[in-house]
């Protein structure tokens, strides 16, 4: 009777998951979809994009807003703005005021 080498099991079991996680990921497309494709739809964006998964932002508000200097001011962009041009656009108007070290940014560098 042959024995059966655990090592090789568990490579083939790992590699079985690895493929199907890949299959997963280069099947599906992902939509992020917020009032105004701010904050928590960019940050949830920002994360599957890093993990390698094919994701779009959309808003079903009129404009894309982000948080401005008060809450009667925010940032308005036309949706279609790319992100990067967003952050230029901040970091132009106010370096101090957004947190340009925050994961959600960091992408943009």
């Amino acid at each position: 009777e042959e024995s059966v080498n655990p090592i090789v099991v568990q490579t083939d079991l790992n590699l079985q998951k690895e493929r199907e996680t890949f299959l997963a990921i280069m099947t599906y497309r992902y939509a992020m979809v917020c009032s105004s494709n701010q904050n928590r739809s960019m940050e949830a964006h920002f994360l599957l994009k890093r993990q390698g998964f094919d994701v779009s932002s959309y808003g079903t508000g009129a404009h894309v807003k982000l948080p401005g200097p008060s809450l009667r001011e925010p940032n308005v962009y036309d949706f279609g703005t790319p992100y990067k041009q967003m952050f230029d656009d901040l970091r132009r108007k106010d370096p101090e005021l957004y947190p340009f070290h925050s994961k959600l940014w960091g992408f943009f560098d």
